[in-house]
């Protein structure tokens, strides 16, 4: 009798951390993001108002983000796709950004 409730308890305790645990977090992308963004500015192949434009659109899906998860709690399957689609057009626009000629002034030391 112990051990089954022992192991009921268990159970219970492993199921309720996994599903306490964020699905499809984007978190790493939006900082792979910044940290695209700044490197850009560093190495001269972003301006300042290129990086401003693309702050602002990362600055756009971080409210889009938020605005979803206040509604519910959770972003479901559609606002995920939604917010997929609006960070990889954010990559193409950094990569187009960062491979245009215009340059910037770099901070090398």
């Amino acid at each position: 009798m112990k051990k089954l409730i022992l192991s009921a308890a268990i159970l219970v305790a492993t199921v309720s951390a996994l599903v306490a645990q964020p699905r499809n977090n984007n978190d790493k992308s939006f900082k792979d993001d910044d940290r695209k963004i700044e490197n850009g500015v560093y190495s001269g192949k972003l301006t300042k108002y290129e990086a401003a434009k693309l702050k602002a659109q990362q600055d756009r899906i971080d409210a889009m983000a938020y605005k979803f998860k206040r509604n519910d709690g959770r972003i479901d399957f559609r606002e995920r796709q939604i917010l997929n689609s609006m960070q990889d057009e954010l990559d193409r626009n950094i990569r187009r950004e960062k491979n245009d000629r215009n340059v910037g002034y770099t901070r090398r030391y």
